[in-house]
Formats: C-alpha cells, sequence, structure tokens
C-alpha cells in the first residue's frame, strides 16, 4: 500500500469533461434523451494529450450505463503494474454538460466530440502526476456500434 499516495497522484475522483470540436458519431447522435450518445463503454486514448501509458496507464475504461450509472476502471503499468483501480458513481446530462458522482466525489464537465471520439475536459477521475485535472480523449469500445462501423 505504500504506493498508493503515488497512484493517487495519476487517479483520484474528481469532474470534468470536452471541448466541442466536431459532431457525435452517427450512432450517437442527439435524441430525446440527453446523454444517450454516451451510453456504452468507451476506451481511453489519450489523457493530457499523451499516451495512457505517459501517465502509468495500460488499460482505462469508462462505461455509461443506461440507468444514469457509471463504472470505471484501470490497469496500471510502469511502477504500479497490475494494479487494479475501479470505481463507479451516478451521471447526467443537462445541456452539453456531464454531471456527476465517482465515490464521494461530485462534479461537472462539458461533453463534446472529435472525430468520432468523446472528450471529456477535465476528466471525472484521472489527474496527472502534479495532481492537475486534464482532457480525456475516449474511443467507443467494441460493444458501441459505430465502433464495428
Amino acid at each position: 500500500m505504500a504506493r498508493f499516495p503515488q497512484l493517487a497522484l495519476v487517479a483520484i475522483l474528481v469532474g470534468a469533461c470536452g471541448h466541442a470540436a466536431s459532431r457525435p458519431p452517427a450512432a450517437a447522435t442527439p435524441s430525446a434523451h440527453p446523454g444517450d450518445a454516451l451510453v456504452g463503454t468507451w476506451d481511453l486514448r489519450t489523457f493530457a494529450d499523451a499516451p495512457p501509458t505517459a501517465h502509468n496507464i495500460k488499460t482505462y475504461e469508462v462505461a455509461f450505463l443506461p440507468d444514469h450509472t457509471w463504472t470505471f476502471s484501470a490497469v496500471m503499468t510502469g511502477d504500479w503494474e497490475g494494479m487494479r483501480m475501479e470505481g463507479s458513481g451516478s451521471w447526467s446530462v443537462d445541456a452539453g454538460q456531464l454531471d456527476y458522482t465517482a465515490g464521494a466525489n461530485s462534479g461537472s464537465s462539458v461533453i463534446s466530440w472529435r472525430d468520432g471520439s468523446l472528450v471529456l475536459d477535465p476528466d471525472p477521475v484521472l489527474r496527472d502526476q502534479a495532481r492537475q485535472p486534464g482532457t480525456a480523449v475516449y474511443d467507443a469500445a467494441a460493444d458501441r456500434p459505430e465502433a464495428t462501423q
């Protein structure tokens, strides 16, 4: 457990979302229910303009569920090789803003789309080693229809 404070530098529960750059993917077009475009699983592509491994993250995935709960899970690399991090909370969307809880923390973020990828700025969970929030870009995981198109 001596490494947990270091892990906290990489991932601390807080809040966030993204920048508008393009439209949501075709299968994630706006509907009568705000947030429908988020439902599904998303894999981290970049955090703070760097690949996940630059932050000792091997894999990181978030899943937004239709019942307005969400989960996140990570497998670390580098100094924390094999360590896992998991959590969950609730979410809602209003006027392009993601409101969420993550454990005992809560926050809000702006949602945007970039070339079919979900952008969260700042990310609700991830922080850099200086505990600063950053923008996260997520690609649709295989369970999302647009991931196979």
